[in-house]
């Protein structure tokens, strides 16, 4: 199985960052059947381009200009829910959230007809549109890439994030997506008493690579991809009032090689994944060999354990095809000394979101292009540029990727 996604983890000593404080309004999206947190619910305000995704909590903060939010309204939606309209003026004031419980959609789709289907025959049958639905030529693509480090629960170690012009490769070939750095910032807060540092090596190609209609399950090809994974149905799942298959899939236990598990939401008329939320399939028997899966370099005085490893790939139709639209992995590790009881958590963070594109290649010169072992942290300063980023001046490691491309959509606007 490709190692796509490494770490590299040594010892730094450096300063911290500092937080700044904006207007906003906040909520929680719960199930209403249920009150169960609604994760990765998309939140927007109406009209605009101004909109974020709930967190794990179904928490979410959203920030916006008072001209827009007078007298608008918030549109919550999340697949297989009622879509739901809050005026902007129900919300409590800054600082006090407001509970949003969404309604389960009821589909008028047979469930005797979805059960019939045959999960194998709908996988091959979902790669074999590739070519149907996805690009068969380069597309250039302006994206934003953040990704963050953390310790324990509340420090952040690394805040980068970047402009990154990608050259997305055909889906009908085996081409590599090609990107280069257009303009980047970051900081590193490590204080004298962090006796160890993580640094995430090649997020950016990371971040393409999960997609995973071009590149299946970590690199098998569909064929062997369908002799080792299970496969199965889920129910209807609905978005923007457009019914989608649920394929859920699971790595044979016999396998010797770590497995995903997840669920592939399908269009139903034209058999195109919209989106693909997966995760490493890690038993409490092979956590600490899971962990070396993502580790270059450790101190031999240390342990790890992983203790999760997962991900989310968007697409987005656009005039009959789809496209690439949106990538987050979010990994986590315990680690701690030789002969020690006590432990730190390890938490990484990566997204990636297309604000832009083109039908046309875009040209990436050689000497420009990322590379699979690069580190951002290490030369993140190569592409700082202050004047870019005009106010938004401060990395908000709490604030969402959309809301972080709504401060600087007037410089990504330009660039069009």
């Amino acid at each position: 199985m490709k190692k796509v996604f490494h770490i590299l983890v040594f010892l730094l000593i450096c300063v911290c960052a500092a937080a700044q404080e904006i207007v906003s309004v906040s909520g929680r999206v719960l199930d209403a059947d249920t009150s169960r947190p609604l994760v990765s619910a998309s939140v927007n305000l109406d009209g605009t381009n101004i909109s974020i995704i709930t967190n794990r909590d179904g928490d979410f903060t959203l920030k916006m200009p008072a001209n827009q939010a007078q007298g608008g309204k918030i549109v919550i939606s999340f697949l297989g829910y009622v879509i739901k309209e809050v005026p902007v003026a129900s919300f409590p004031q800054e600082g006090q959230s407001l509970t949003i419980r969404m309604t389960p959609i009821s589909l008028e789709l047979d469930p005797a007809i979805i059960r019939s289907i045959d999960p194998q025959v709908l996988f091959r049958t979902v790669f074999g549109h590739i070519k149907d639905n996805y690009p068969t030529e380069h597309v250039g693509m302006t994206t934003f890439y953040r990704e963050l480090i953390r310790k324990d629960s509340n420090k952040y170690l690394v805040l980068n994030e970047a402009v990154v012009d990608v050259d997305k490769a055909p889906y009908n070939n085996y081409a590599s997506d090609r990107a280069a750095i257009y303009k980047g910032r970051g900081s590193v807060n490590v204080s004298p008493s962090d006796t160890l540092f993580v640094k995430f090596q090649g997020g950016i190609l990371s971040a393409l690579a999960i997609d995973m209609a071009k590149h299946p399950f970590a690199g098998l090809d569909v064929f062997t991809a369908s002799d080792a994974y299970q496969f199965y149905m889920g129910e209807i799942a609905n978005i923007d009032d457009q019914p989608f298959y649920t394929l859920n899939f699971l790595g044979k236990r016999q396998l010797e090689d770590f497995m995903f598990k997840g669920t592939m939401y399908i269009d139903t008329e034209s058999y195109a994944i919209a989106r693909i939320e997966f995760q490493m399939d890690i038993s409490d028997l092979n956590r600490d060999e899971a962990a070396k899966l993502f580790i270059i370099r450790m101190p031999p005085t240390m342990r790890f354990t992983m203790d999760h490893a997962e991900y989310v790939v968007n697409y987005k139709k656009v005039d009959g095809k789809w496209y690439f639209d949106y990538s987050k992995t979010d990994m986590g590790f315990y680690v701690r000394k030789v002969r020690s009881l006590f432990r730190h958590y390890y938490g990484i963070t990566s997204e990636m979101a297309v604000t832009d594109h083109k039908d046309e290649a875009l040209i990436i010169d050689s000497h420009d292009r990322v590379r699979a072992n690069q580190i951002l942290t290490d030369n993140i300063s190569d592409f700082e540029d202050p004047d870019f980023w005009e106010d938004y001046n401060i990395i908000q490691p709490d604030q969402t990727i959309q809301a972080a491309i709504q401060r600087i959509i007037r410089q990504l606007n330009r660039r069009r």
